[in-house]
């Protein structure tokens, strides 16, 4: 299974209304969540995504999040769920779960 980079940046506001704008401005809302880990609320471009989707043999990604936003935060993670607009097959929300490559 291949490991794949995905450059993503903390939100600092969450919710529905500013969920609407990012994707308004083209970008995607997500979480990331854990064990021991308290959920992060994350913006992703969905360019990326879909890039790595595409790339992909499997249906389940292994991921190197990239977190920016000052510093550079890498967390090995797996897509969760991903949710889509049933008309337009737009991203909407994408749920990031940490995982140990050594459990």
């Amino acid at each position: 299974m291949d490991l794949f980079d995905l450059k993503c940046s903390k939100r600092k506001v969450f919710g529905k209304g500013p969920a609407r704008s990012l994707r308004r401005d083209g970008l995607i809302p997500g979480v990331l969540y854990g064990p021991g880990r308290e959920s992060l609320p994350l913006t992703i471009s969905p360019v990326e995504l879909q890039k790595i989707y595409k790339s992909s043999s499997s249906a389940q990604l292994i991921l190197n999040l990239i977190i920016e936003n000052g510093g550079s935060q890498n967390v090995t993670v797996m897509v969760k769920e991903l949710q889509m607009s049933p008309v337009s097959r737009e991203y909407l929300h994408v749920d990031f779960l940490e995982i140990s490559l050594d459990k």
